[in-house]
């Protein structure tokens, strides 16, 4: 029996390790592409071709309702998205898990007024939370160098995602700090800081970074589904959500507008939700 549980584990972890390349390989080769062909492809903003051009040999991915080049325009977007993809999760950690950190080491009753506050936020509707703050924020240029309505993007995901890390790691600090090694540690007269950092940190940053694999599966699709909502990306820069929305009245006679961009978002997709299936504990 113990042999075969072992096999199992054995198989499980090959298994888990395949998904993890796999997903990894993706998202590498992904982004890869949506760097490099942009700048050896057409512009994606000229309008130098007729209107709903199918795929060909001039234009590989077709034109849009613009005659823009269907092509350059998707990889850019396909970049566009994944940096608010990786760029919004990586600052919903840091500051998810920061805040759980100070949140943990607070009195009790002091971490419990936190805690209330925090599932308030949670409770609330993402999407209509997200949605009601690129409103009011609307097209004003938030972050430097990056279009009006990207930045707002950006902060809008952020302030409703940060809070699933927090409560994540109050929850773990709270467990942890009553282990064995952690015990001993204050026993020996460590500092708090020294304890959180050397000893309940690792833990907590591993299961936060785990449920960021899966909380980037999720953003992928909102970022996609806000142009439906008329809160996405505005034009005219590219967005994949915004070319889908715009390309869904010409299915019958241009299916490439919707099609293409919906394969690209279905692909990172499975990346990430590869990479945060082979995440699990």
């Amino acid at each position: 029996m113990t042999v075969r549980r072992w096999r199992m584990g054995l198989r499980l972890q090959r298994h888990r390790a395949t998904e993890r390349m796999v997903g990894l390989g993706i998202l590498v080769v992904s982004m890869i592409a949506f760097i490099v062909v942009p700048f050896f492809s057409q512009s994606p903003y000229a309008i130098n071709s007729r209107p709903l051009q199918p795929p060909s040999g001039a234009h590989w991915f077709g034109t849009d309702w613009l005659g823009r080049d269907m092509f350059a325009r998707v990889f850019l977007a396909g970049r566009l998205d994944l940096i608010i993809v990786v760029v919004s999760v990586a600052v919903c950690v840091i500051i998810g898990t920061l805040i759980g950190m100070m949140i943990a080491t607070t009195h009790r009753y002091i971490r419990a007024v936190a805690l209330r506050f925090i599932d308030a936020i949670l409770a609330m509707p993402g999407i209509v939370v997200l949605v009601a703050l690129v409103d009011i924020i609307g097209g004003r240029e938030i972050i430097p160098f990056l279009a009006p309505s990207v930045g707002t993007i950006l902060i809008a995901i952020v302030i409703g995602g940060w809070a699933p890390y927090a409560r994540f790691t109050v929850a773990q600090a709270l467990v942890l700090r009553e282990r064995d090694h952690v015990v001993a540690a204050r026993l020996l007269g460590y500092s708090r800081m020294r304890i959180l950092i050397r000893h309940i940190a690792p833990s907590v940053i591993g299961v936060n970074l785990s449920y960021a694999a899966a909380q980037a599966v999720g953003t992928i699709g909102l970022i996609a589904s806000l142009a439906f909502l008329g809160a996405g990306v505005q034009e005219p820069t590219p967005d994949l959500g915004a070319m889908m929305q715009g390309g869904i009245s010409l299915l019958s006679v241009a299916w490439w507008v919707t099609l293409i961009p919906g394969l690209i978002v279905l692909l990172l997709g499975v990346g990430f939700a590869l990479v945060a299936d082979s995440s699990r504990r």
